[in-house]
């Protein structure tokens, strides 16, 4: 019981590394044909990126833990900036 847990977990992180695989190679794919990455992100494309619900998106805005443009009253995230969140919160290791 113990050892199918633990082989779903591992099913679950595998699942993970390859979707952040897929949108790393995607940006070095966009960078060799000169797709501009900074494009601005909707609210529910930084969610989707990031996987974590929108509520989290807004409450990181209002917080300033995220870099964010407004564009009238829509606010809008540079791929750069959701990038730069995820390393900033990498835990150091030893």
């Amino acid at each position: 019981m113990i050892a199918m847990k633990m082989m779903e977990q591992e099913l679950e992180l595998l699942e993970i590394i390859a979707s952040k695989l897929d949108r790393i190679s995607s940006q070095l794919d966009a960078r060799k044909t000169g797709v501009e990455l900074d494009r601005l992100y909707t609210v529910e494309e930084a969610a989707s990126h990031l996987n974590v619900p929108r509520s989290w998106i807004y409450k990181a805005t209002s917080s300033n833990k995220i870099a964010y443009s407004k564009v009238g009253k829509y606010v809008r995230f540079k791929l750069s900036d959701l990038e730069g969140l995820v390393v900033r919160d990498k835990p150091e290791t030893e």
